[in-house]
């Protein structure tokens, strides 16, 4: 049976097999698309072997069965669509966390709250009624941003998946879905899931494609509107003020659902909604590629982040008011920004790190000091120094996490109060060299240790004067008990 004729059988014969609890902590294993999918090699970077599925009109057909949808809207800039009349931004239903933090940060930043975050992940492009040219260049830029070359803009997000390796993410080069079919001038959220739910299902005939290492973003085409459903249904996406009395709220959104795929095994699926950008309210103007490109990937960018954070709104996010790392710093550009040699204008992020919006991870040493045999008699105190500047005073245990310039630096250290080196053999190791030098790039993150033998400790609490001091890596090699005297 070939494709089309599987998605049509699916559509007149849903049926519904109630998902299981999920684990709402680290990242499922990886699912591979079957051998059946449509699979080509991928010619250049940023293009795309599209494969064109014919789909029945949203509002025409019974929705499949899609449980625990949340969602995270961008709003409109403000001065543009509902904003214009002074409206806040008001969040739909599906926008909701009750989730309590379990890691607490200063009351600007975001602090965690327990759920899932995608350490790594493969994006997948689906697209309405319109090829890849009718957004730009979405695929190339995803690739330059994934690529964490030039300026390591992706990597803002290590500090909230807890990995610093490269190649974490990246597009399905292999195969694009564009989902082709008549539809509603306006849609709603549930016929748009529906939509992305259908995509899936395409790639993934013989079950799975879901789970937190996946995501997919749809495109929807120029004067195509979005809606929520029910009581949220005035909240739209509606440049063109004609969407059944909705007002124009949001840009775009995020957002994850559960529900079967193309076997009936229950399926979790992450996806970004993503209208027509290069309208007043979406709109980036003045930017290297002009307003069709870069509004787009502006916003897809904001959407990608929040994605990698928080895909199902318990994870990462401001306490007060529940902003993600994108909504900090939201319409906040850098202009340009150079990623894997092309130049862009997207916003900033979030970083609890500086405590500010960013447009490069930071620049991070990591020196950590090791004291072995310490005599626990006398206190042996340290002052750890970077370029001959001392960065923390009297400590002889611990990490201290400090940011730096990119380019070369020299680690030491000098004794602490009533601390004299002489007594003691120092190893600097880790990413430094043993003279203590390091060179760090835009962006990195490395890691050094500055290890103390103390040549008079180790003695016992029975035998606790040192008549024999030890050297090089070796404690104290002659413990006497009190009372006695040194021979």
């Amino acid at each position: 049976m070939n494709r089309i004729a599987t998605l049509a059988l699916s559509l007149c014969f849903l049926f519904f097999v109630a998902p299981g609890n999920r684990t709402l902590v680290g990242i499922a294993a990886a699912q591979s698309p079957q051998a059946e999918s449509p699979v080509q090699s991928r010619q250049s970077p940023g293009t795309l072997n599209i494969s064109r599925v014919p789909v029945p009109r949203a509002d025409q057909v019974a929705p499949p069965v899609m449980r625990n949808h949340r969602c995270h809207i961008l709003p409109v800039q403000e001065g543009h669509g509902a904003r214009v009349r002074g409206e806040t931004p008001i969040r739909p239903d599906c926008d909701y966390r009750s989730e309590q933090a379990i890691k607490n940060f200063a009351a600007t930043d975001l602090s965690f709250h327990g759920g899932p975050v995608m350490v790594a992940a493969q994006h997948t492009f689906m697209f309405l009624n319109c090829s890849l040219s009718c957004w730009g260049n979405p695929s190339e830029f995803l690739d330059d941003l994934f690529a964490g070359v030039n300026i390591p803009f992706i990597h803002v997000v290590d500090q909230y998946v807890n990995s610093t390796a490269s190649g974490r993410y990246m597009t399905n080069g292999n195969i694009a879905v564009e989902l082709n079919g008549t539809q509603p001038h306006t849609l709603s959220d549930s016929q748009l899931r529906a939509l992305v739910l259908q995509g899936v299902r395409f790639l993934f005939s013989q079950g799975g494609g879901g789970g937190d290492n996946r995501m997919y973003s749809i495109f929807l085409p120029q004067g195509q509107n979005l809606c929520f459903d029910g009581k949220d249904s005035n909240l739209c996406y509606c440049p063109d003020n004609n969407c059944n009395g909705g007002s124009f709220f949001f840009c775009a959104f995020h957002g994850s659902f559960d529900a079967t795929d193309a076997v009936g095994a229950p399926i979790h699926v992450i996806f970004q909604a993503m209208p027509y950008q290069d309208v007043p309210g979406c709109q980036v103007t003045n930017g290297p590629n002009g307003s069709h490109i870069d509004s787009t990937n502006n916003v897809l960018s904001h959407e990608i982040f929040e994605t990698i954070t928080d895909p199902d709104l318990n994870a990462w996010f401001r306490d007060t008011d529940g902003a993600e790392i994108g909504d900090i710093c939201a319409w906040n550009l850098i202009n340009p920004i150079l990623l894997n040699g092309t130049s862009y204008a997207i916003q900033k992020e979030y970083s609890n790190q500086t405590h500010q919006c960013v447009s490069v991870p930071p620049t991070q040493m990591v020196l950590t000091k090791i004291l072995v045999h310490p005599d626990t008699h006398h206190l042996r105190l340290f002052n750890l120094q970077i370029d001959g500047v001392t960065v923390r005073s009297n400590i002889n245990s611990g990490s201290t996490v400090l940011n730096v310039a990119p380019g070369s630096h020299t680690v030491g250290e000098t004794g602490g109060t009533s601390t004299s080196l002489s007594a003691f053999g120092t190893v600097i190791g880790g990413s430094c060299a043993a003279n203590g030098t390091v060179t760090l790039t835009l962006g990195d993150t490395k890691a050094c240790t500055i290890t103390n033998f103390d040549h008079f400790g180790g003695c016992t609490a029975q035998r606790p004067i040192c008549c024999e001091p030890g050297d090089g890596q070796n404690g104290c090699q002659k413990c006497m008990a009190v009372g006695q005297e040194c021979q």
